[in-house]
């Protein structure tokens, strides 16, 4: 086995058909560890005052990225398994500027650990008009094309419908599922969760690694345990903000 593959290997988790909750309590710890995970004030890209964020910037080691990869390829290959995404995905797209270390990443790891060979795009912020040219890099996704978007987080579902929007305009393109690190549980326009939103607005399917109901189980296993990872009064809050915005799975 090559040197570089061995360490992918390293990095995969033998136990993803063991169940959910392992899975998710380790992407937990790794969100904060990496100070990806934080708890605050903040407002989110929906313009939501948020006492928590999730910012996907701060995964910037080789390390960390490889270990976040790892667990969007090991769900990719378990919803192919499962038939609820085809073999006919072409691409993995990762809508700028966070998606694209996640589609680029996430497609070395599909190599790597199970030797799924799939490409990667993303969009430019702005348009190119030299060179190439061109709103795409990567893949040049054609109408005919499924691809599998990946995202960071799901609050409103603002961003992602920024990104349904500009591929509809590539024409007769099959988008097999959206695959979100965290579903933010939180109701969108209608009243209904965001995620239930798109899939019943745009008949897409949204899949997330995890949600702030794991986060929360988390926090109070961690506190129980005699291992706090949150301030008593950031927990209430961030208890408070999910009992009014949320709507739970």
């Amino acid at each position: 086995m090559q040197k570089g593959m061995a360490v992918w290997k390293s990095c995969g988790k033998q136990e993803r058909r063991d169940g959910e909750t392992m899975v998710s309590k380790e992407l937990v710890k790794l969100l904060l560890e990496e100070g990806a995970l934080r708890f605050g004030d903040f407002t989110t890209k929906s313009g939501r005052k948020s006492p928590y964020f999730v910012d996907m910037g701060r995964v910037h080691s080789g390390a960390s990225l490889s270990r976040l990869a790892a667990f969007y390829a090991d769900k990719i290959v378990e919803l192919k398994e499962q038939g609820r995404i085809s073999a006919e995905v072409r691409c993995i797209f990762g809508p700028a500027y966070k998606g694209i270390s996640l589609a680029v990443s996430t497609s070395i790891a599909l190599h790597c650990l199970y030797g799924w060979d799939l490409s990667f795009g993303f969009n430019r912020k702005e348009r190119k008009d030299h060179g190439e040219g061109g709103d795409l890099v990567g893949y040049p996704i054609q109408p005919g094309d499924s691809i599998l978007i990946l995202e960071d987080v799901i609050t409103a579902g603002t961003a992602i419908r920024e990104s349904l929007g500009m591929l509809e305009k590539i024409g007769d393109v099959r988008i097999e599922g959206i695959l979100v690190c965290l579903d933010r549980m939180e109701k969108g326009i209608s009243g209904l969760s965001a995620v239930k939103e798109i899939q019943q607005d745009h008949g897409i399917p949204v899949c997330s690694l995890l949600t702030l109901e794991d986060i929360l189980m988390y926090l109070m296993e961690e506190e129980t345990s005699g291992n706090p990872r949150i301030l008593p009064s950031e927990r209430v809050a961030l208890e408070s903000y999910f009992h009014e915005k949320g709507v739970r799975g």
